[in-house]
């Protein structure tokens, strides 16, 4: 058996960030593939990935019949968070 020696709390707060970033990234794929996947059953194909939703114009988003137009107010929301960061 080998025995290493103990982290440091330098190290162990630097790997404690790793796993609340991996909650995100995995909450947030399944949200884009939420939104693909309701945007299909709409009509609108969007491209695979983060950057595909974003790309999506409001005139793509109404050609896919979203009432209200929530749904592109509810995207530029989520540019500007995303620019924020």
């Amino acid at each position: 058996m080998r025995f290493v020696p103990a982290r440091t709390p330098e190290q162990q707060s630097g790997l404690m960030l790793h796993v609340p970033r991996q909650l995100f990234v995995s909450q947030q794929t399944a949200v884009i593939d939420a939104i693909r996947a309701h945007l299909a059953t709409l009509g609108t194909v969007a491209p695979v990935g983060r950057r595909g939703v974003e790309q999506l114009s409001p005139g793509e988003l109404r050609r896919g019949h979203w009432h209200g137009g929530c749904w592109a107010r509810g995207l530029r929301i989520e540019r500007r968070r995303a620019g924020s960061e």
